[in-house]
């Protein structure tokens, strides 16, 4: 098992708007053929949401990361419910150096990703929110199969 950070830049990452006003998915992550993705109660995630005027979205904006089946019609799974962005981000910077603003995932247990299952990080904001100007960044594990 060797650590791996997901981020908007990955080649497996498919990135969409969000509708204003509704939870909607911002970044999907398909784990790749040859690899499981260990997530686990300690992973941290940090984000950073901005809409497409470039200005950073409400405090009261939510966000949530949940687990899709590789195959259609799988029940989601949630790993982080619907979390204030205030909680990432005071005043817009949610980056890792500010330790007290480190959210970690709500798994009681190590959860391994099969390949070709989605990781899902999806906001919600008044307005819509951009793909391409936000930015998020996953620490977790990876271990090739």
């Amino acid at each position: 098992m060797e650590p791996f950070v997901i981020n908007q830049g990955d080649d497996n990452i498919t990135r969409t708007n969000t509708l204003a006003g509704v939870m909607s998915d911002l970044y999907t992550y398909r784990v790749p053929l040859g690899s499981n993705i260990i997530l686990s109660p300690d992973n941290v995630l940090a984000i950073h949401l901005l809409n497409p005027a470039g200005a950073v979205i409400e405090p009261t904006a939510q966000v949530r990361v949940e687990l899709r089946s590789p195959v259609g019609g799988g029940e989601a799974e949630p790993i982080l419910g619907a979390t204030l962005y205030q909680t990432f981000a005071p005043g817009g910077i949610g980056e890792f150096r500010h330790t007290e603003r480190l959210v970690t995932l709500q798994i009681p247990a190590p959860r391994q990703v099969i390949e070709q299952a989605f990781i899902v990080i999806q906001a919600q904001s008044t307005g819509i929110i951009s793909a391409a100007l936000s930015w998020f960044e996953l620490r977790t594990q990876e271990v090739k199969v």
